[in-house]
């Protein structure tokens, strides 16, 4: 081998050698699927922490929802890091790094970092993770860090049955919606007014419409059983709207008992049925403007 074939082969090697250097030392290290930044001792978590408000979220395919993330440490930055777990299949907003004391930063203190991110879905149903940094902004290799793991549920697009099974579980049955009150509210109210309109006509009308209120107004009831038997059982200490909401429904409850017995005795005790009637009309009007109309 001649000397000038020598020197080209060593300049070569130092070449490479070199470059390999330089791009080891100015590497961002991007943590893949499932994988802990601290192994190998790339990252520490000396002096840095963070946290999420949620960490956990059930969403629609391509709907967003907002987390809050808190991040402390010298000169902290919040990122959600490109091509960290799944995070590229998400959109996130605020898109850029956010630095302590920048215009995102809710977090008024030094070295903190307070921000609402914004997230949006993938479109396609799955569960996912999203990886969130509070990292030293100071430097890109290996920097000291923390981080927090989101779990995100993308549902995929229900059947007709199974969304109305959710309804009549969920929704329906519950007594903390609207439904059941404001069906047998609406039921005995036009039972009455037809009443009152035709008796003779409309009596018959009248015990079906009546009847089907009081049968919802008892599912209601036997649904709030349990949650009514813990409030009275605190009783020292339970809310006055929640004790005047209880003891009107009572009130309320026996009424419509006592009106359906003696109509189906051939008794019109009208005035026990309007008892009933403004018992049941107070505690939903009372129920959705303390604690909202559910539905």
């Amino acid at each position: 081998m001649n000397r000038p074939f020598k020197i080209k082969i060593a300049l070569l090697a130092g070449f490479m050698c070199s470059l390999a250097v330089l791009i080891g030392f100015n590497v961002t290290a991007n943590p893949s699927f499932g994988s802990n930044p601290y192994m190998s001792g790339c990252h520490r978590s000396t002096g840095y922490q963070i946290s999420a408000n949620v960490t956990s979220f059930t969403v629609k395919p391509g709907k967003s929802f907002s987390v809050y993330i808190s991040a402390n440490g010298t000169a902290v930055e919040v990122e959600a890091i490109a091509g960290a777990v799944d995070n590229n299949l998400f959109e996130f907003a605020p898109a850029s790094i956010i630095a302590s004391n920048s215009s995102y930063d809710l977090d008024t203190g030094s070295n903190a970092v307070g921000v609402i991110m914004t997230i949006t879905a993938p479109s396609q149903p799955g569960n996912y993770k999203i990886m969130i940094l509070g990292r030293d902004s100071r430097t890109d290799a290996k920097p000291n860090l923390a981080y927090v793991e989101l779990s995100v549920t993308v549902l995929g697009t229900p059947s007709w049955a199974a969304v109305f099974v959710s309804f009549l579980i969920n929704d329906l049955f519950n007594h903390m919606y609207v439904y059941l009150g404001g069906a047998a509210v609406t039921l005995l109210a036009l039972g009455t007014l037809l009443y009152k309109l035709d008796a003779k006509r409309f009596t018959r009308i009248h015990g079906l419409l009546a009847g089907s209120a009081f049968i919802l107004t008892t599912i209601n009831v036997i649904l709030v059983i349990p949650a009514a038997t813990a409030a009275l059982a605190a009783i020292t200490t339970i809310n006055i709207w929640h004790l005047i909401h209880i003891l009107v429904g009572i009130v309320g409850y026996a009424a419509g008992a006592v009106a359906m017995l003696t109509g189906l005795g051939g008794l019109r005790w009208t005035k026990i049925g309007y008892v009933a009637l403004i018992c049941w009309s107070f505690n939903l009007v009372f129920g959705g403007i303390i604690w909202g109309f559910n539905t």
